[in-house]
């Protein structure tokens, strides 16, 4: 798969870390992390598209943006999968120790 031995037939498989996390628990982590409140907004999928448009973004983006809205919206991405593990020899770098070696 791209530049290693993997092979993969079929669906692309979801890479993911090896915790299933959502956006509240960013934000909980976040607010860990900053001592600050971050708190988790939902907002429709036409308010992001407006949002990226007026910021700038690439149609192209704003369409590769909307497909993980969507996918996370249908549960894609609620679960660990060791497909990156795998791909990287090695577990991947958690979110909690992304924040921790965050400089903010």
């Amino acid at each position: 798969m791209l530049a290693g031995q993997e092979v993969i037939d079929g669906a692309t498989p979801p890479l993911t870390g090896s915790e299933s996390l959502d956006l509240a628990d960013l934000a909980r982590l976040a607010s860990e992390k900053t001592g600050r409140d971050a708190a988790r907004k939902v907002v429709s999928e036409e308010e992001n598209a407006r949002s990226a448009r007026q910021n700038g973004l690439p149609e192209g983006a704003i369409a590769v943006m909307l497909g993980y809205f969507r996918a996370a919206r249908a549960g894609e991405f609620d679960r660990p999968d060791p497909t990156l593990t795998s791909l990287l020899g090695r577990d991947p770098v958690s979110m909690r120790d992304v924040l921790a070696n965050a400089t903010i």
